[in-house]
């Protein structure tokens, strides 16, 4: 493919979803641009702002927390993984409303909590905790959940 094509399909790939430019890079390699290629092309894009790391990050942030209940801990570690400056990272989970993400917390423990109800009373609290720190929540902020919230076992 020659890189006009491939500038094109990657503009499509962009306005169909938020992207960084690390996803755009393997996009890129997967539809077999040189990395001559796909460096040009990355940073034709973000000069045209089809493609932000930062504003990535904060939507990618907000996103997860709301929608897959994930803590900051895994936030941090996905958008690492994708590459994203360490400062760019610390400025999308800095902008995370303490409120809603100490709500989502306590839903999730109160929900996780209900469903292990009718296993064996002794593990419900550990099950719980564990479920809540796979998610990336902070382990002080858990065990904080923890012992503030008043359940019944």
């Amino acid at each position: 493919m020659i890189i006009q094509e491939l500038t094109e399909k990657a503009k499509k790939y962009c306005a169909f979803s938020e992207r960084c430019s690390f996803d755009l890079d393997q996009k890129l390699s997967r539809l077999g641009a040189n990395a001559a290629a796909r460096q040009k092309i990355v940073k034709q894009l973000k000069k045209e702002k089809y493609v932000d790391d930062e504003r990535f990050a904060k939507i990618f942030a907000k996103s997860k927390l709301k929608n897959n209940n994930w803590g900051k801990i895994k936030i941090r570690a996905e958008l690492h993984k994708r590459q994203i400056d360490q400062c760019i990272i610390d400025k999308a989970v800095e902008e995370i409303d303490e409120n809603t993400y100490l709500n989502i917390l306590k839903a999730l423990y109160q929900k996780k909590h209900k469903e292990l109800i009718k296993s064996n009373k002794d593990q419900i609290k550990d099950k719980t905790v564990a479920y809540c720190l796979q998610k990336g929540f902070e382990t002080d902020l858990v065990f904080s959940v923890n012992s503030s919230l008043i359940i019944n076992y």
